[in-house]
């Protein structure tokens, strides 16, 4: 047999060691059995001690780390509160406390404006009884007032107060006098944009009148993301479970021209590429990154989804009227893929999280405005590579079902549903993983012969050779079907090849076929009255 070529590793590459080259449609490694981590890559604010001590975008934060953070109150000392990372924690450790945490502060652009929306109280003072709640994202507040309360004097500041004694918020608020509060992000630049807020009067009797009865997002927070270039570098080389980028510049072209590999990229497509690239047998770095998508579930995010088109990236969107920031969403999505699938027989099938499945994995609660997703844009996020999260029962929202983005071959530029489903490229950097802790665990540091001659007496056992080592693969093949991770075992075994390289004789090569578990994903039947004439 001539040569395996085993992704981006010459056959003149001498270095010893696993190499596996994850292929589906289109080092350092965790242990089987350990905590998934996640590192969440999001700004800090510029007040705060990682920003004015410059420890941005060339430092990351975490456990067992120069600078630890291992807890809340970590994460506001070093970040500061209210910050995106700030709320990316909470949103994390709502449903996971036992993975490992890293975070990457990224320099916000100060010189972009915070995003910020003008709410004026009508009425002088309170003919009746009320109250005001206040929504934030996905949080709430809410206070009273009398009759008599007077609006510019009582009732406007206890609103203000009430939003900036919640000290986690991802705002600000200000009295500008005569009955009108201004609620600023914390956060300069474009993502404050995506923070959803109502002030909102129970009742029609109380004389008191709110601009922002109905639900709104911040507005002129800037155009433009911050350079992710050194952050990225960063990263570069080092490995964890889930990477969730705040980012949102997911442009191919035009976006920031300093981000990624290749010039043009928006920040999310930097991420998005790096990763990619990480995961080659060299360096080996198998990850995923969980982002989270802005706008329309069936438009706006599956346009993004396509351009980043990436069986290693999800894009999570709850729509326009999602409680959460896109960031939020993404986190609350890593903190329960890294929980369920840690250990050698991860989740697969994320159908319902939230709604059934697994519900205290995923709590995010229903749009506030009470907004629901219809069928048809549901199944088209299905099809352009999203993955929507929709109202559900009992005031809990709920993933429909957890996919890649990857909906598109590039080759032909039509629809490519053969990496759709997330838990495909789980199964394959499972085995790859178990593959390479084969070789670390029974293979390093032996010698190497060519098969055995039939009759011949056996090389000794410090000796491997290639038919020893394709048992040895099939060894994991077999038990992976045992565990319900792939299907058609018996075709798996059959064709797995391994040879010794002539040209390379330290060296074994192997082409491994296997077929992820299916998913039940429906259940379609006709039920049919008969006539009984």
């Amino acid at each position: 047999m001539s040569s395996i070529q085993v992704g981006n590793l010459p056959i003149s590459d001498f270095t010893p060691g696993a190499y596996i080259s994850v292929n589906a449609p289109s080092g350092a490694f965790s242990g089987l059995n350990g905590p998934k981590s996640a590192l969440l890559m999001g700004l800090c604010l510029a007040s705060s001690y990682a920003a004015v001590n410059n420890l941005v975008d060339g430092y990351v934060f975490g456990p067992n780390q120069s600078y630890s953070v291992t807890n809340e109150s970590d994460v506001v000392n070093y970040f500061g509160a209210g910050s995106e990372l700030h709320l990316g924690f909470l949103r994390f450790t709502a449903t996971n406390q036992g993975s490992p945490l890293f975070f990457l502060p990224v320099k916000e652009t100060t010189a972009n404006a915070q995003a910020a929306q003008t709410v004026t109280m009508g009425g002088t003072s309170a003919t009746g009884n009320g109250i005001v709640t206040i929504f934030v994202s996905g949080r709430s507040a809410t206070i009273g007032f009398a009759t008599g309360d007077v609006v510019a004097s009582s009732i406007v500041p206890a609103i203000v107060a009430a939003i900036n004694s919640n000290a986690s918020w991802p705002v600000t608020a200000s009295n500008s006098g005569a009955g009108v509060l201004v609620i600023t992000a914390k956060q300069h630049g474009a993502r404050g944009n995506f923070i959803r807020t109502a002030v909102k009067i129970a009742g029609t009797s109380s004389g008191v009148t709110s601009s922002a009865q109905n639900f709104g997002f911040l507005t002129s927070g800037g155009l433009t993301e911050e350079s992710w270039t050194n952050a990225l570098a960063t990263i570069d080389p080092l490995s964890f479970g889930y990477i969730v980028p705040s980012a949102q510049d997911c442009a191919a072209s035009g976006g920031n021209t300093t981000v990624g590999a290749s010039s043009g990229l928006g920040n999310l497509h930097g991420v998005s590429l790096q990763v990619s690239l990480q995961a080659e047998p060299l360096p080996g770095l198998r990850q995923r990154v969980m982002a989270g998508g802005f706008g329309d579930i069936a438009s706006t995010c599956i346009t993004n989804s396509q351009l980043l088109n990436n069986i290693r990236l999800d894009l999570v969107c709850g729509g326009s009227s999602a409680n959460l920031t896109p960031f939020e969403l993404a986190c609350a999505m890593a903190a329960a893929t890294c929980a369920l699938e840690q250990g050698s027989v991860p989740q697969l099938n994320y159908d319902f999280l939230g709604n059934g499945n697994n519900n205290a994995a995923f709590n995010v609660l229903n749009p506030f405005d009470g907004t629901s997703t219809s069928h048809a844009e549901i199944a088209a996020a299905l099809v352009g590579g999203v993955t929507p999260v929709v109202a559900g029962v009992a005031g809990q929202s709920y993933v429909v079902s957890l996919i890649t983005s990857y909906s598109i071959n590039p080759a032909t530029g039509t629809f490519d549903p053969r990496t759709r489903d997330h838990s495909i490229v789980t199964v394959l950097d499972l085995i790859a993983t178990q593959i390479q802790l084969m070789w670390v665990s029974s293979d390093a540091g032996k010698l190497l012969a060519n098969n055995p001659v039939p009759g011949a007496k056996p090389p000794g056992s410090n000796v491997l050779y290639p038919s020893l080592v394709q048992a040895q693969i099939n060894k994991i093949i077999t038990n992976a079907g045992q565990n319900d991770l792939i299907q058609n075992v018996d075709a798996s075994v059959a064709a797995t090849q391994v040879i010794r390289e002539t040209l390379n004789d330290g060296r074994v090569s192997a082409n491994i076929q296997i077929t992820p578990i299916s998913l039940f994903h429906q259940l379609a039947a006709n039920l049919n009255s008969v006539s009984v004439q």
